[in-house]
C-alpha cells in the first residue's frame, strides 16, 4: 500500500471538509433538497403510521373477531381504507424523495462539472502543460461524480435519523429500559460506522489517484491509435 493510502488525515478535517462541500451543494439547489427531505419525512412517518395502524387493527378487529367471534360489520372497510391510505402515503413519500434526490444529485453534478471546466479553461497554458489529459478528465468526470454521490442518499439518511428517533420514542413509551438499551446500541453502531468510514478514507484517495492514472493511459492510447494509419500501421 502506498504512502497516500496509509496516511490518515485528521477526522475533524475530513468531516469538516465533507460537510462544508455538501452544504455548498445544498445551497445551490435548496428546493430540490427541501423536497427530497420532505419526501423522506413522509416516507418514515408512513412507516411509523403503518405500525400504529396495524397494531390498532390487530387489537380492535383481528383479535376480537378470531377470539371472541365478534362480527366484522362496520369494521372491515374502515380498516382496509386505513391500510390503503398508509400505503398511498408511503408511495408518495418514496416517489418524492427519490425524484427530488435525483434532481439534486445530477443537477449539482452537471453544475459542478461545468464550473470546473470553465475554471480550467481560464487557466494559463503553462498550467495545462504540467497536467496530463487523463488527469484533467479524472478531475472533471470522476471527482465530480464521487463528490456529488453523497447527495442522493443524504435525504434518505435524514429520514432514517427521524425514523430512529421516532422508534426510540415509541419503544421508550412502552418500556423505558428497552428504549434506553436501543439508544445505547444505536450510538455504539454509529460510532463503529464512522470509524470504519474514516479508516477507508486514505485508501479511497489512493484509488481516486489510480483511476486518474488509468484515465490518462486510456486517453493517450486512444489518441495514439487515432494518429496511426489503419493501412500502413505507421504515424
Amino acid at each position: 500500500m502506498t504512502e497516500a493510502a496509509t496516511d490518515r488525515p485528521p477526522l475533524k478535517g475530513v468531516l469538516g471538509g465533507g460537510l462544508k462541500l455538501t452544504w455548498s451543494f445544498v445551497k445551490r439547489r435548496p428546493w430540490s433538497f427541501a423536497m427530497a427531505v420532505l419526501g423522506a419525512v413522509l416516507f418514515v412517518s408512513a412507516i411509523v403510521a403503518s405500525a400504529v395502524v396495524v397494531g390498532r387493527i390487530t387489537d380492535q378487529l383481528i383479535i376480537p373477531v378470531l377470539q371472541d367471534g365478534e362480527s366484522t360489520a362496520g369494521r372491515l372497510w374502515p380498516a382496509m381504507a386505513l391500510i390503503a391510505g398508509v400505503a398511498l402515503w408511503k408511495a408518495i413519500g418514496i416517489t418524492l424523495r427519490r425524484s427530488a434526490a435525483g434532481w439534486l444529485q445530477f443537477g449539482t453534478r452537471a453544475d459542478a462539472r461545468k464550473r470546473l471546466i470553465d475554471h480550467q479553461m481560464r487557466l494559463d497554458l503553462s498550467w495545462h502543460d504540467g497536467r496530463s489529459t487523463g488527469d484533467l478528465l479524472s478531475v472533471s468526470e470522476v471527482d465530480t461524480n464521487q463528490g456529488t454521490f453523497v447527495l442522493a442518499p443524504f435525504p434518505y439518511a435524514t429520514g432514517s435519523v427521524i425514523l430512529l428517533i421516532g422508534t426510540i420514542i415509541l419503544v421508550a413509551l412502552s418500556d423505558i429500559v428497552l428504549g434506553g438499551v436501543i439508544f445505547v446500541g444505536l450510538v455504539v453502531i454509529l460510532f463503529i460506522d464512522v470509524q470504519g468510514a474514516f479508516r477507508t478514507f486514505g485508501p479511497f484517495v489512493e484509488v481516486q489517484h489510480q483511476r486518474g492514472e488509468v484515465s490518462e493511459i486510456a486517453h493517450e492510447s486512444i489518441d495514439g491509435a487515432l494518429t496511426v494509419s489503419p493501412r500502413t500501421g505507421r504515424q
